[in-house]
């Protein structure tokens, strides 16, 4: 069974357990690597550690060896089950070690522990090694003399000889430049620092990749995220030469959409040529992949748009729609969908099926989470369900509690994302002005703009209702169209209170 990757240049790379780490690294450690993972208390050291032994294991069946003089093994298994890595299991199938070593308090003891640990590792043919940490291992020895040639003897001639990745976990003081002794970074061939930072009262974990001598660091400093199930993550950006053209050959017509839902369900009315053949129909296009920027007035709830539109879309295409929302509740939401559905259907439990099939809704808070965090809840929400069109609901108010260029490329690389998906994306901002929506730097980073005018009462409609001047610009031209909400239908219909 392969365990790594050849470079081609005589070069075997392991997996680190991060795909993201992979992605930067060209591949993994090179097998046989030593690799220095400092960092302040409380970054995430153990667990990314613990990671790379745990992949070795279920990936590739490497048996790995954890080497702890700071915590008892039954304290570390029970953490790491937390975050759902099963040491138990992989120790019964006799493809993870622990070692305790924390009553070692001299010199001889410690060269017995190491001599121990060679030892095991070619009684089980273990592949990956971690010592953690090896701060306090080389604070049981006082002379800086014997500490370089115990760490060339352990390290340098015995485990790198053998062919064993091993991972050297070491403190890495707030406010201090050299990493333990300073021996360590000069034998080692990586060189990875952890790091958090408080933002609004929030943690940003970062990784620092300052050595590693078979790859290119292109990439110095990258935030990452550890949460159950995935473990660990890195927030790498998109690269752009990756994001395939637009599908033109496959569009959603926004124009026919709404044109046949309203006659099903007279909610709205459109005063422009938007049939089939006018310009206006051409122009209302949306193809497979495009990055829409939706702006309405601040007055307008913008629920109503998202929930007329996807029942429009439901009716006509059928696309699996999924809406995140920093300001409306998923209930509420979800209710008016059905609602708007049982409308134009007339049958209830129709519209309960494709509700319950087609539209899938979340909220979240954005004040309670990292930028990092927000993206990895979008992209792992995005991932599951695997949706035709994607909606952010309040782009506006995610853009209040975030540092500016920290927010754009959020919002570049989720468009970015998308695109490369091919999945249709609608991003939905408050804005007093047409001028305003279009200064946003996302709006120029957009297939499509559509922005949305102050209400203006119609009493001698035939319809009463609020009038919109709804601008379309996009990949085939702008127009301008009034769009008539007929609200008392929907009072009536219940589908707003």
């Amino acid at each position: 069974m392969a365990t790594g990757r050849d470079t081609g240049l005589g070069l075997e790379l392991v997996s680190t357990g991060i795909s993201g780490l992979d992605k930067l690294l060209m591949g993994g450690f090179p097998r046989g690597a030593l690799v220095l993972l400092a960092g302040n208390p409380g970054t995430g050291k153990s667990t990314i550690a613990t990671k790379f032994l745990y992949d070795g294991a279920v990936r590739y069946n490497e048996p790995g060896i954890y080497v702890n003089f700071v915590e008892t093994e039954r304290d570390f298994v029970t953490h790491m089950a937390m975050l759902g890595m099963d040491l138990q299991r992989l120790r019964e199938k006799n493809l993870f070690y622990y070692q305790e070593a924390l009553t070692i308090v001299d010199e001889d003891a410690l060269v017995a522990q190491l001599e121990k640990i060679l030892q095991l590792v070619a009684e089980t043919g273990a592949k990956r090694l971690v010592v953690d940490s090896v701060t306090a291992m080389l604070q049981i020895i006082r002379d800086r003399a014997r500490i370089r040639e115990l760490v060339q003897n352990f390290f340098v001639n015995g485990v790198k000889q053998m062919d064993v990745t091993t991972i050297l976990i070491a403190e890495h003081p707030y406010g201090a430049k050299m990493v333990g002794y300073g021996i360590e970074e000069f034998i080692v061939d990586a060189v990875l620092i952890l790091r958090f930072e408080i933002q609004q009262g929030k943690v940003k974990r970062i990784m620092e990749l300052r050595k590693a001598r078979w790859a290119p660091i292109r990439q110095a400093e990258v935030p990452f995220y550890i949460r159950p199930g995935v473990v660990v993550e890195l927030s790498l950006p998109e690269t752009p030469e990756e994001v395939p053209p637009l599908d033109l050959s496959r569009r959603f017509n926004v124009a026919a959409a709404i044109s046949e839902f309203s006659k099903r369900a007279p909610v709205w009315t459109v005063k422009a040529s938007l049939d089939s053949g006018g310009i206006g129909a051409a122009v209302f296009t949306v193809p497979r992949g495009a990055q829409v920027v939706l702006g309405h007035y601040p007055s307008l709830d913008s629920k109503h748009v998202i929930a007329l539109i996807s029942a429009a879309l439901i009716t006509k295409y059928k696309p699996k729609i999924v809406v995140m929302s920093a300001k409306s509740s998923p209930i509420a939401l979800r209710n008016l969908v059905c609602c708007l559905l049982r409308l134009a259907y007339q049958d209830e439990e129709r519209a309960e099926d494709e509700a319950e099939r087609f539209f899938h809704v979340a909220s979240f808070n954005p004040t309670a989470y990292t930028l990092t965090e927000m993206y990895d809840l979008i992209r792992t929400t995005l991932d599951m369900e695997n949706p035709d069109i994607f909606i952010l609901e309040g782009v506006d108010i995610i853009e209040q509690f975030a540092e500016p260029r920290e927010y754009t490329e959020m919002v570049y690389n989720l468009m970015l994302r998308n695109k490369r998906r091919r999945v249709t994306s609608v991003y939905t901002f408050s804005s007093f002005t047409r001028d305003d929506l279009y200064r946003r730097m996302s709006a120029s980073m957009a297939d499509i703009a559509i922005y949305i005018t102050e209400p203006h009462f119609l009493p001698e409609a035939v319809q009463a209702g609020q009038a919109y001047a709804v601008e379309f610009a996009g990949l085939f031209g702008r127009v301008e169209a009034k769009v008539v909400l007929n609200s008392s239908l929907l009072y009536q219909a219940g589908c707003i209170g």
